[in-house]
């Protein structure tokens, strides 16, 4: 199971029970502990794989269309501690078992917009969509599509404040749950779409990747970032991050130019950053 609680990779099979055996069945598994890293944020959050079994047991045989018996059940445990420079990569390329058919013909219909109903119009750029998938996928689209909206008369959709890249990267989200490992600044633009239309699986998916790329050149960039946003979760990964580099920090051009230039907020931070380390004395 992923980290919203989604079936990811699957494995199947069937056998028969002979009376008065007893016996055990494996399960070949078809993900490797290298490719579990590789998708560490995805995959392991706060370091726990979940399993997810189900079991359908038949006191007869299939062709007489016997009642079935299931059951399953959620598991959780500790797995392994993964390394600070093991990067985040959502992309399928890497791994296609992640990317099911119904995402493929998903995307197929965003690509070459068959049958869509609402145009999503950035500058002179048109992109057709639909109705439904948007809708399924964001609050915000479905205040638009279900109410006495503009939107819901003229079919259109007008986008001022994002590009038509980060517009076609939400949709590549939103039709397929997939993102790739995107640029630093990329993501930036993401996420501020994802906040915007209040995608949130994808703001979360966006946070990890900031989290796992926070550094001594960035960390600053993620506070103003958290700020602007109000994310409780992004602050608090970059102060531990700050309270970790200690000095290294403190000297860093990133520091000395957000004092410079905001020095209430570099106040803030600093503030925000002292707590942290009495609360961690205590």
């Amino acid at each position: 199971m992923d980290a919203d609680g989604k079936a990811v990779n699957e494995v199947r099979d069937e056998f028969v029970l002979k009376d008065g055996n007893s016996q055990t069945r494996w399960f070949p598994m078809t993900i490797t502990k290298s490719q579990l890293l590789a998708y560490v944020n995805l995959l392991l959050p706060n370091d726990s794989l979940s399993l997810k079994c189900e079991f359908g047991i038949s006191s007869g045989t299939v062709s007489e269309q016997n009642v079935f018996t299931s059951w399953c059940e959620d598991f959780g445990k500790p797995f392994i501690k993964h390394s600070d420079d093991v990067s985040m990569i959502y992309n399928d390329k890497i791994y296609p078992a992640f990317v099911p058919e119904l995402q493929t013909h998903l995307k197929s219909m965003l690509e070459e917009g068959t049958l869509h109903d609402v145009s999503l119009q950035i500058g002179p750029e048109v992109i057709p969509a639909h109705k439904n998938i948007l809708s399924a996928r964001s609050p915000v689209f479905r205040a638009m599509f279900t109410k006495d909206m503009a939107e819901a008369i003229s079919n259109t959709v007008v986008i001022e404040d994002l590009s038509v890249e980060t517009v076609l990267k939400l949709l590549l989200y939103v039709y397929t749950d997939t993102i790739q490992d995107y640029p630093w600044e990329t993501m930036k633009e993401l996420y501020s779409a994802a906040d915007k239309y209040e995608v949130l699986s994808l703001k979360k998916k966006c946070v990890s990747f900031f989290k796992a790329k926070l550094s001594i050149s960035n960390v600053c960039d993620g506070l103003i970032l958290a700020d602007l946003h109000q994310d409780e979760d992004l602050e608090t990964a970059a102060v531990d991050y700050i309270s970790e580099c200690d000095t290294a920090f403190y000297v860093s051009k990133e520091w000395k130019e957000l004092e410079k230039n905001n020095l209430p907020f570099a106040f803030k931070v600093m503030r925000k950053i002292c707590c942290n380390k009495r609360i961690r004395l205590n």
